[in-house]
């Protein structure tokens, strides 16, 4: 029996009040949220400033906060963040040196330090950093906005990094909907990120319900 994954609902919103609109719909369907801080700089997509993230982990001290950073100097953000009360720190190990893993290490010490992707990365980038990071978010869409189309090619990454032995978490995130989850499944992964198919919908709840079935299925197998 494969062990549960977890749905991850994501906020990626240009406006404070936005943010918090949706962070009201969507915080009551599970105990992991995630929100993106986009530089311009790093990808097309600006975001609310993270200075205002910071203040998310004290208002919803009941969940366990995400905070993904795609910048191009994104560990001084990681390590606000981490200091902040956010459970989960990610930045993209693009802009990651092996120069940079003390700093690293100081985060995880107060946050669980997660490893993002792309889809053109090869998983060896992820070497120098394999003793510090808890885990790898793997991108499975071409980051910038909620609702770019799936990636299938970053499942690969999946299947090469647990064939290398690697047992830290895996985290699929881009375009995770109703259409794509179950290809998603199929394959050793421990959370799902879900923004567009739950931030664009007038029922999210009934989404969700929808995507944990399809987890429970083959949860069965």
């Amino acid at each position: 029996m494969k062990s549960t994954i977890e749905i991850v609902p994501a906020v990626l919103e240009q406006t404070e009040n936005e943010l918090k609109k949706q962070f009201d719909r969507l915080a009551h369907l599970a105990p992991r949220m995630q929100m993106d801080y986009i530089d311009n700089d790093f990808a097309r997509g600006d975001t609310v400033d993270w200075h205002i993230l910071l203040d998310l982990p004290e208002i919803y001290h009941h969940l366990l906060l995400e905070l993904h950073i795609l910048a191009r100097d994104p560990l001084p953000i990681a390590l606000a963040g981490a200091q902040a009360g956010f459970a989960t720190v990610i930045v993209p190990v693009e802009e990651m040196k092996e120069t940079d893993i003390d700093m690293m290490k100081r985060i995880a010490e107060s946050a669980e330090l997660m490893l993002c992707i792309n889809l053109e990365t090869d998983i060896h980038a992820l070497h120098p950093y394999r003793d510090v990071a808890h885990g790898v978010t793997v991108m499975t869409i071409i980051p910038g906005r909620q609702g770019n189309p799936f990636q299938p090619a970053g499942l690969a990454k999946v299947d090469a990094l647990r064939a290398l032995g690697y047992r830290g978490i895996l985290e699929i995130d881009g375009s995770v909907n109703e259409t794509t989850i179950e290809a998603i499944i199929t394959h050793d992964v421990n959370r799902l990120v879900v923004g567009s198919a739950l931030t664009r919908v007038s029922q999210p709840d009934e989404v969700y319900k929808k995507l944990l079935g399809k987890i429970s299925e083959v949860s069965l197998l």
